[in-house]
Formats: C-alpha cells, structure tokens, sequence
C-alpha cells in the first residue's frame, strides 16, 4: 500500500513539474508572440511614415571595410530605380552619385563613422536617367566593446520638387534682377535724350541762326574776311550738329533694338580718310596737322556704316581736345586675326577718374574742347555700341596734357 502511494506521489511530482514547465514555455511563447507583434508593429509604422512622406528608411552594419544592408523600408526602388542591393555596392553606388557632389557625401560618411550625426543634400542619378535631390538624414550606432561605429541608420528625403521650386525662384529673381538693370540703363538713356535734346542739340541752332541773321541784315557792314569767318563758323557749328543728330538718331535705334549688323568686306584705309575729309573745315580752323597711318590694302570685316560712325565720332573728339597747331594720328596694327586702330590726338588729356566715365549712359560724363567746343558724350556710347556688335572691344588711354588714345578691335576680312 505504502508502495503504491510512494509511486502516486513520483507521478504526482513528475506531472507538477511539467505542468510547470509547459507552462512557463506557454509565457514564454507568449512574450516572444508579443514581440514579433510589435516587431511588425513597428515596421507596419516605417512602411506608413515612409508611403506618407515618398521618402524610405535604412540600417546598415558595419564590419572592418564593408557593410551589409539590415534593412530598408519606404520606397528606395521607387525613388532611385534600383534594387536594395545597390547600396552594399560601394562603387556603383558613387557611381551614381553626381560628380559635383561625390565631395560632400564622402565627407558626410566620414563624419558618421567619427559618430557625429549628418544632413547631407546631394544630386542623385536614378537608373532612368533623371538627376533628383536626395536629403539624408543619418545617424551612427556606437558600440562601446568595439569603440567604433558598428550600424547606421538613416531617413532619405526626395526633395527634388522642393530643389526645384528653389532654382525656379532663384531664376525668376535673377530675371527681375535683370528687368531692374534694364529700367535704370532705360531711364538713363532718357535722361541723356532729353538732355541732347532740350540743350546740346539747340544750342548749335542758336549760333547757326545768330550770324545768318546778322548777315543777312548788314552783310554790307562786313569786311570779306568776317563774313568768311561767319560763314565757317556757321558751316563747322552745322557740321557738328548734324553729327549730333545723326548720333541721336543711330543711339535711339539702337535702344529699340532696330540697329542690325551687316558684315562686309571693306578697305579701312578708305574710311579713315573720309572721316578726315569730313573735318576739313574744322582741321583748317585749329591748325591740325593729321597723319594716316594705315595700310591701304587692309580689308575688315564689319558693318561699314557703323565703323564709318566711330572713326567720325572719335575723329571728331580728336580735334576737338587738340590745342592749335597740334597733331593727330590714325593707326592701325595687325594682331594674329584681328586688327587694333588706334586715333590718337597730342592734346589736353582725360584724368584716370573721368576715363572710367567714358562708354556709359549711367555716368553722364562731357567736358567742352581746347577752343570751348560742347560735347555730349554720346559719340563714344555708340562707338562702343557699334564696336562691341562687331565682336570688338574698345578702351582709351590718357595722360593729362600729353593726349589721348582711343583704341578698338576690329576682325580682318
């Protein structure tokens, strides 16, 4: 009897202690149950946040000079038209990136590894072909056994369409930048219009009609040698007016955009000395001795009519800052393709302050000539005007009391 109860007590213990161990097993299913539960919770929530913002989700862990994807969530394929496993690539994954910005990923990396967090935006090629933005935020896992960084883990942002909005912002605020230029130059140019016209350009008219009047009211009174000198005072103040109102007209189609080059092949020599002819009178009045200094078979290549205005601007400029009895040379030198002509005058010279005035419709810049002949200024804008439209350049050298050199380029025919 007693043997049978110490059996039924064994069986008794034996059945306890599995019930006991089945069930602890049972809480221990049930723990680990909860934790792929909220395992999967969690990476349902990396999946909504990643469709929600367009962006995706990454770790990766580290190992000496590799590393292996642990997991990335969101829309990577979606977003850079690759597989996962490109990012394991080290090389094709730079590939990738623009060259610009290779830089500044590697130096995000860099800063990583060193466990210090990094935003980084940079240009990404997707496998289509089309460049977007990408924002990374990454941040590093350190492991205190190691002493280093063993994982990464990082938020990608596609900003694409906010770079964009960017750029077109930036582009819209360079072209009201450049409308804003455009108005000052405008209101410049209708401030020396004005000016030409309400002064410079009636001024001449006024001594023009002054003597005609007196002479045909006493012409009688006059001795030969006046009335001559009337008559050519007259004849040299009409000349230079008409100048001016050739320039005038010539600037203000030039405003409106009607000016057109026409390139032909011509003889410089031969413009050159009309300019001189043109200013017979004037040369005879000042007692201005003018050399030529020009090779009589060199052709060029330009609109005629335009440079036939400059030489007559420049030429013009000469003679008037020349003293009495000074001189005047009109050069030219052939530089590999182009030529450089130069109209230099031996007389009162410009100062380093007012030739930074010279060109410019913003900086009004006149001073009257060696005999208190007026100038407006507007002869050398449309020189540079002219010159620059026929892929030239032009610039002046000075030296008070000692002359002036105009220069400009010129391509050869």
């Amino acid at each position: 009897m007693s043997q049978n109860t110490s059996s039924d007590h064994v069986l008794t213990f034996k059945e306890f202690w599995l019930d006991g161990f089945a069930s602890t097993l049972n809480k221990e299913l049930i723990s680990t149950n909860n934790l792929v539960d909220k395992l999967c919770e969690q990476y349902k929530i990396l999946d909504i946040v990643s469709e929600l913002t367009s962006d995706y989700f990454f770790q990766l862990s580290l190992s000496e000079d590799s590393f292996k994807i642990d997991w990335i969530k969101g829309k990577f394929e979606e977003i850079t038209g690759y597989s996962k496993e490109i990012i394991t690539n080290l090389h094709k994954w730079v590939s990738c990136i623009h060259p610009d910005d290779v830089h500044i990923v590697k130096n995000a990396t860099e800063k990583v590894l060193a466990n210090n967090r990094s935003v980084t935006e940079y240009r990404f090629k997707s496998k289509n072909g089309e460049i977007k933005w990408l924002c990374d935020y990454t941040y590093p896992v350190w492991d205190e056994k190691q002493k280093s960084v063993t994982k990464i883990i990082g938020a990608v942002k596609d900003i694409t369409r906010t770079k964009k909005a960017e750029e077109t912002i930036k582009e819209s605020e360079q072209q009201l930048l450049n409308y804003s230029k455009e108005l000052i130059a405008l209101n410049a140019s209708k401030d020396k219009l004005f000016s030409i016209i309400s002064h410079d350009l009636r001024g001449p008219f006024t001594g023009i009609i002054g003597n005609l009047e007196l002479l045909n009211e006493s012409m009688s009174s006059f001795t030969k040698e006046e009335s001559q000198n009337m008559i050519q005072d007259s004849l040299r103040c009409a000349k230079d007016t008409y100048l001016l109102l050739e320039n005038l007209l010539e600037w203000s189609r030039i405003q409106i955009g009607k000016t057109q080059v026409e390139e032909t092949n011509f003889n410089l020599f031969n413009v050159a000395e009309s300019a001189v002819q043109l200013f017979s009178t004037a040369i005879a009045y000042k007692n201005v001795s003018v050399d030529i200094d020009i090779d009589k078979n060199l052709q060029i290549c330009a609109d005629e009519y335009m440079i036939h205005s400059v030489f007559r601007n420049l030429f013009s400029n000469a003679i008037k800052f020349s003293t009495s009895n000074g001189k005047i040379i009109i050069s030219s030198k052939s530089e590999m393709d182009f030529v450089t002509t130069c109209v230099e005058d031996i007389g009162i010279g410009i100062s380093d302050k007012d030739m930074k005035k010279l060109f410019y419709t913003d900086t009004h810049y006149t001073t009257h000539g060696t005999d208190h002949e007026k100038g407006t200024g507007l002869g050398l804008i449309l020189c540079k005007e002219f010159i620059e439209k026929n892929g030239g350049r032009i610039w002046v050298e000075s030296e008070i009391g000692k002359g002036s050199r105009f220069l400009f380029t010129l391509r050869k025919s």
